[in-house]
């Protein structure tokens, strides 16, 4: 199981607030390995997966201009709809949790295999080789490689049934 952080601070105000719900996703990354394995592939996404694909690149006409820092998304420059937002980027593969959530096990850990050999190369690219970051990432590669699918599968099912999550 994830190691369970200290519970934060009693709200020590007299008057009363409302109690502060905690969404699906902090649920799951704080309860189940296979959230916090969901939570490592996302912190370095773009080491492993290439997205947007080239697909969604191409201007859908001249009265468009792309965001430089946004690949696939368009702001109209002309006429009336003048700054009006056009994302062509295909969502079903976006690197998000909903989308995460849905990999199974294997499929994760090869993610996080492959963000952790990239982020490595990027450090050592810095002259950050043996860094503290660097042992940190061997630590989390250590930790997914010990990972057994089936039990953190298993494991995230009883996590949503126990806590009725919608993922």
């Amino acid at each position: 199981p994830v190691a369970k952080s200290n519970p934060a601070p009693k709200h020590t105000s007299k008057s009363k607030s409302a109690p502060i719900s905690k969404s699906p996703s902090s649920i799951f990354y704080a309860e189940c390995e296979k959230g916090r394995l969901v939570q490592e592939v996302l912190c370095r996404w773009w080491y492993a997966i290439d997205w947007p694909g080239q697909d969604c690149l191409s201007s859908p006409g001249p009265n468009y201009d792309a965001l430089s820092a946004f690949p696939g998304v368009f702001v109209c420059t002309v006429g009336d709809g003048v700054g009006e937002i056009l994302d062509r980027r295909d969502k079903s593969t976006c690197p998000n949790f909903e989308n995460m959530v849905k990999k199974g096990t294997e499929e994760l850990k090869g993610l996080l295999e492959k963000a952790i050999k990239g982020q490595k190369k990027e450090l050592e690219k810095a002259g950050e080789k043996g860094s503290e970051t660097d042992s940190n990432l061997d630590d989390v590669l250590r930790w997914c490689k010990s990972l057994k699918d089936g039990a953190v599968e298993r494991e995230a099912e009883k996590t949503i049934k126990a806590n009725n999550l919608k993922l």
